[in-house]
């Protein structure tokens, strides 16, 4: 006996209901009353003829058939038919025409509402479907299915109106887990955070046994701030189930959020040395930690111990750079050469390893590191952009211009587009005083990325250490018109126009603003004692510059400048004290040598 599927039976079902049987078939003329039966006859054997050519999967061929029995009767069930087998060929505006003008005959017929919001679904008209499903629930109310139907489809655009449905159908249906389950994800869409709570409560309350249940509400939980509820559900279920290495790891989870790490070190230590877990779940643990630990350097020997037990366990090269660069932040040098010599024996053609650790410690600030773990690793990798540029930026931050430049000038080499490598090196150029060379690259730098104001700004100064004044001027004014607030362009313009003796109460206006966003900034202290000093008010000048050393330390410009104040303020011994104390940090500060000499003759 062949079945038929259980869409096609349906099909049949609906034409057969709006059909009456027929009678024999006299050879004579029918009356009127009795050609309605001969139509519905005729009908029905196309229909089934459609049915079975529908189970064959000829769907083409089985709508000409019910066309044919629309033709001699015209039943909504034959309209479903046509319009389901349309849908099934997503010939979706064929398949709309015949399921609406099968609700239009009979719209007491759930399917076939149904039907026209799968239609509207598939055509991507979301907010039809959903009319076409609450039209059948003002018609019927106990059709549950159109409740969940019609909440998926409000779940993207409308997920509270989505809750609401699945409120109303829990209210019908009492508590049931899949709803209850939708309407915590929902709640969590939304940010309603009790409420996500309470839906997972009333799931663990259905089944307190389900293991993942009470591991989702532990992770709302630590999501939603409520740690203390998580670590008691931990406690509760680690009881009866001591090994269980997900509570664990919630446990472990839980005081991390509440920042006591040391507590999930020793959480996540026992985590970590279960051989059940993969490699890549066990460093990913061990990663979290190692980047607190580079805020927090109190967390680095606990940190040292994880990777010590997963340096027990395996050899992968990954553990030694760790415990590298471990080493470099606990200042155990010969410890990290070690380390990171093993790394290159047991993986020396991982590039991806030396980009990863180096860019984790420049991001962190650890420039010294970064640079000695860089040094190795481009040996290895000479030709690699990304290598010689982290590498040279390293060396720049750390103030090692010499050592920086060939790095950066390599990677200009290897990329000379992009516009971080660029503006690096040029810049560098310019701290070392090769300022034309400097000039060029920024503005190679400034055709890849033209709305750059700090690249603007860099020009700016470069051109006022060429002498270009009008150039310098330019840059400055043109970044200031965009971005009037720039702390930065505004203290360095202030300080070109005073050491050029113009404008000076502008220069003033200036670095004052400079030093309203950044009050503390020793450079721009210094801007302003220094146009204060060129204004003629040495008491005025003599406090900020004062300022700029307790801030700044000793820089030999900023003692040179407090020199000349206290010169201009009578007291002459102690300026050249001043301008000795500058003298033995930068012999070679334009200027000083002759001051010393003329008041040592004196």
């Amino acid at each position: 006996m062949k079945i038929f599927p259980l869409i096609v039976l349906i099909s049949a079902g609906l034409f057969l209901a709006g059909c009456s049987g027929g009678g024999a078939i006299e050879q004579k003329p029918p009356r009127q009353d009795e050609a309605k039966p001969r139509q519905q006859k005729k009908a029905l054997n196309y229909f089934l003829k459609g049915v079975a050519l529908e189970q064959k999967g000829d769907l083409a061929s089985a709508i000409l058939e019910y066309q044919e029995a629309l033709e001699a009767d015209e039943q909504a069930g034959i309209y479903y038919a046509i319009a389901k087998n349309y849908y099934l060929l997503s010939k979706l505006s064929f398949a709309k025409q015949n399921a609406m003008k099968a609700l239009e005959i009979d719209s007491t017929v759930a399917d076939y509402y149904f039907l026209l919001s799968d239609i509207y679904s598939s055509s991507r008209k979301h907010d039809s479907s959903a009319v076409v499903l609450e039209k059948l629930l003002r018609r019927d109310s106990l059709q549950l299915s159109a409740y969940y139907k019609l909440a998926r489809q409000y779940e993207q655009s409308r997920p509270k109106k989505a809750a609401e449905i699945y409120e109303a159908l829990l209210r019908k249906t009492g508590k049931e887990w899949t709803i209850l389950l939708r309407l915590a994800e929902l709640y969590e869409k939304i940010g309603d955070a009790d409420k996500t709570i309470s839906s997972m409560e009333s799931l663990l309350n259905i089944d307190r046994d389900n293991i993942q249940i009470v591991k989702l509400l532990a992770d709302y939980y630590i999501r939603f701030n409520r740690s203390d509820d998580a670590l008691r559900l931990a406690e509760e279920y680690l009881l009866g189930y001591p090994d269980d290495i997900e509570f664990q790891e919630i446990r472990g989870r839980v005081y991390i959020a509440q920042k006591d790490f040391r507590s999930a070190i020793a959480a996540y230590a026992g985590i970590i040395s279960n051989k059940s877990l993969t490699f890549g779940v066990r460093i990913k643990i061990a990663n979290d930690f190692y980047i607190a630990a580079l805020r927090d350097s109190s967390l680095i020997e606990p940190v040292k111990k994880i990777f010590l037990q997963l340096d027990k366990d395996t050899t992968a090269w990954e553990v030694k750079m760790y415990l590298g660069a471990i080493a470099i932040e606990q200042r155990d040098d010969s410890a990290a050469i070690e380390y990171f010599g093993e790394v290159t024996k047991l993986d020396p053609s991982n590039k991806e390893a030396w980009i990863r650790l180096g860019g984790l410690l420049f991001d962190n600030r650890k420039y010294t590191e970064a640079a000695e773990l860089l040094q190795s690793g481009v040996e290895s990798f000479p030709e690699d952009f990304t290598i010689n540029l982290i590498l040279g930026l390293s060396y720049a931050q750390s103030d090692r211009d010499s050592l920086a430049l060939p790095f950066l000038k390599k990677a200009v080499n290897l990329n000379p587009i992009d516009v971080t490598a660029l503006s690096s090196y040029g810049y560098t150029l310019s701290k070392l005083k090769r300022n034309e060379e400097a000039a060029e690259f920024i503005k190679k730098a400034l055709r890849n990325d033209p709305d750059n104001l700090n690249l603007l700004g860099t020009l700016g100064l470069i051109y006022d250490a060429l002498g270009n004044f009008t150039s310098s001027d330019s840059a400055y004014a043109a970044v200031l018109s965009k971005d009037p607030d720039n702390a930065l362009v505004n203290n360095n313009y202030a300080y070109a126009l005073s050491k050029r003796n113009e404008r000076l109460g502008e220069a003033l206006n200036m670095v004052t603003q400079a030093l309203e966003t950044e009050p503390n900034n020793s450079a721009y202290l210094d801007t302003k004692g220094w146009i204060l000093y060129k204004l003629g008010d040495f008491s005025e000048a003599k406090e900020y510059i004062k300022r700029a050393i307790e801030i700044g330390g000793s820089r030999p410009v900023i003692i040179d400048h407090l020199g000349d104040v206290l010169y201009r303020l009578g007291d002459k011994d102690a300026a050249l004290n001043e301008w000795k104390k500058a003298f033995e940090i930068d012999p070679m500060l334009q200027g000083l040598k002759e001051k010393i000499e003329r008041e040592s003759l004196d």
